[in-house]
C-alpha cells in the first residue's frame, strides 16, 4: 500500500504526537500508551502536515542546529552525518557521508527494502506439511517463516503462525484419511521428517565471532525454526516439537525426525502462514531482531535467484540498490542484520533508502518508515529521548537504531518545527563512549525536530 499525499510519509505518522494526543489512526490517546501498527495492518497513514511558506532547511541552518550535537567527544572521530529533504531527496547536509562506515543493525533497513521489493508487502512465508512417500510418511517444510512459534500468540504478542495450529490441521487430515468416511482407527501411527534446504550454506556469517550464537544475539539461521530459533539444530527442534503435538492430538510418531531434502513438492497436507510481510519487516525493525533481519536477506536471496545464503542475501541486497537507483558505490556487506564488523555502507546509501520508502509511489517499501520505533516510546527507542535535551524529539521521528562495540548509528524521518519532513542519519563508526554517542544522536534528532533549520 503507498503511502499518501505530497510524494512524502505523513507527517502525522512522524511527529506522533501533539499536546500528548498521537496524531495517527491506531495510536491511543494516552500517550504513554502508543498502540503499534500489527503485522499484517496496511492501514494508511495521515496526510502530510502542510510545511510554512520558505520551510525548506538549509545548510546553514541545520549546521547551526547540529553543531552542539555533533561536538560531542564521545563520537570519536569521523562521525558520519546526512540530513535530506525527504519529499525532493536532495541533500541539505553532508559531513563525510559518501564515505563508508559501519552500519550496525541500520543495515537492516538496506535488508528489508530487498525482501520488500522481491516479495511485496502483502507476501506471506508459508510452513507445510506434505506427503512423502506415503500418506503417513510427512514432512515439515521451512519456507523461512522467522516467527512461527509452538504455540498461537496472545493477545499482546506479535501475530505469528504457530505449529499448534499446523499440527491440528495434519491431526485432522490424516484422521480423515484413515476413516475413508467412516470410523476412525483407534491407533494412527506417522513418521515425521523435515526440509529446510530453503536455505542454504553456512548457518552462521563467517565474519561473526561465536560469542553471537553462544549469547543468543542470533540464532543458527535455517529455513525452519520456531519462537525464535537458537540451539545447534533449530530446524530439528521445530521437527521434533511439531511431532510432539501430533502425539497430543492422537498421532503417534514412530521415529524421531531426520532433515531430509527431498519431499518439498509433495502432495500438501496442511499448511500455514505468517503475517504479511508489512507485519514481519515491522517487528525486525522495531525489535531490531537480527534472526528474524538474516532470514529476510536469505528470503531476498532466493527470490533474487542469487541463493538462500548470507552471500546470495548480501548480492540481492545489493542488486536492490541498484533497481531503486540508489549508488552501491562503497557498499560491502556481510550479513543482513547488521552484526558483522565488515559492513561498510556510507550514509547517504542508508538515507536513499528510506527517501524511497517514503515517497507516495512506494507501493512495496512503505512498512520500513512505518515499521521503524517510535522516539522515546516504542522498541529500541523506548527508553530513549528522556533527558531534557532530547526531549523535544519524542514522538516526532521515526528511526533504526544501530549498536556494536564502539558504533552507534541512528537513521530515520523527523518533522522539524515548520512541517518540513528531514530524514536523516547519524553513524559514529570509532565512538569513544556508546551510551554517549546515543544521547548525542538523540540530541541531534530532536534539534532536528525544534528547529525550521532555515
Amino acid at each position: 500500500m503507498p503511502l499518501p499525499a505530497a510524494g512524502i510519509v505523513a507527517a502525522a505518522t512522524f511527529g506522533v504526537v501533539a499536546a500528548g494526543v498521537f496524531a495517527a489512526p491506531g495510536f491511543a490517546s494516552d500517550a504513554s500508551a502508543p498502540t503499534l501498527p500489527q503485522p499484517g495492518d496496511t492501514t494508511a497513514v495521515l496526510a502530510p502536515l502542510t510545511p510554512q511558506p520558505d520551510a525548506s532547511a538549509t545548510q546553514s541552518g541545520l549546521q547551526q542546529a547540529l553543531s552542539g550535537p555533533l561536538s560531542v567527544k564521545a563520537l570519536g572521530p569521523n562521525a558520519r552525518v546526512a540530513v535530506f529533504d525527504t519529499d525532493t531527496g536532495n541533500l541539505l547536509y553532508d559531513r563525510s557521508a559518501s564515505n563508508p562506515a559501519i552500519p550496525a543493525s541500520t543495515n537492516k533497513l538496506l535488508t528489508s527494502a530487498a525482501v520488500l521489493n522481491a516479495y511485496g508487502a502483502d507476501y506471506r512465508i508459508k510452513t507445510s506439511v506434505v506427503q512423502g512417500s506415503s500418506p503417513t510418511d510427512l514432512i515439515l517444510v521451512g519456507g523461512g517463516d522467522p516467527l512461527l512459534r509452538t504455540t498461537n500468540p496472545g493477545p499482546d504478542d506479535t501475530p505469528a503462525a504457530s505449529l499448534s495450529d499446523l499440527a491440528d490441521q495434519t491431526a485432522s487430515a490424516l484422521k480423515a484419511a484413515a476413516s475413508g468416511g467412516g470410523e476412525t482407527p483407534t491407533t494412527l501411527t506417522a513418521t515425521v521428517n523435515f526440509n529446510d534446504s530453503l536455505f542454504s550454506g553456512p548457518k552462521t556469517a563467517p565474519s561473526w565471532p561465536s560469542s553471537y550464537v553462544a549469547s543468543n544475539l542470533v540464532s543458527p539461521i535455517t529455513a525452519l525454526m520456531i519462537n525464535g530459533g537458537g540451539g545447534a539444530d533449530p530446524a530439528k527442534t521445530a521437527a521434533t516439537t511439531f511431532a510432539s503435538l501430533l502425539k497430543k492430538r492422537g498421532i503417534s510418531v514412530s521415529a524421531t525426525p531426520a532433515r531430509v531434502t527431498a519431499g518439498s513438492g509433495g502432495t500438501e497436507v496442511a499448511a500455514v502462514n505468517s503475517p504479511a510481510l508489512s507485519g514481519v519487516v515491522t517487528h525486525t525493525l522495531t525489535t531490531s531482531d537480527n534472526t528474524a533481519a538474516e532470514m529476510l536477506a536469505h528470503l531476498a536471496g532466493v527470490k533474487n535467484g542469487t541463493g538462500g545464503s548470507f552471500e546470495g542475501g548480501t548480492v540481492a541486497v545489493s542488486r536492490t540498490l541498484e533497481e531503486l537507483g540508489i549508488s552501491t558505490q562503497g557498499v560491502r556487506l556481510y550479513d543482513g542484520s547488521g552484526l558483522s564488523r565488515d559492513n561498510q555502507v556510507p550514509a547517504q546509501t542508508i538515507g536513499q533508502v528510506l527517501n524511497k520508502s517514503a515517497i507516495s509511489n512506494s507501493q512495496q517499501l512503505w512498512p520500513i518508515p512505518y515499521g521503524m520505533p517510535i522516539a522515546g516510546f516504542t522498541g529500541t527507542l523506548a527508553n530513549r529521548f528522556i533527558l531534557p535535551a532530547t526531549k523535544p524529539g519524542r514522538g516526532e521521528a521515526r528511526a533504526k537504531t544501530g549498536t556494536l562495540t564502539s558504533v552507534s548509528s541512528l537513521a530515520g524521518i523527523v518533522t522539524d518545527d515548520s512541517g518540513q519532513l528531514l530524514t536523516f542519519v547519524f553513524m559514529a563508526p570509532a565512538a569513544v563512549d556508546v551510551l554517549g554517542a546515543q544521547v548525542a544522536w538523540d540530541r541531534a534528532t530532536a534539534a532536528l525536530a525544534q528547529c525550521g533549520c532555515k
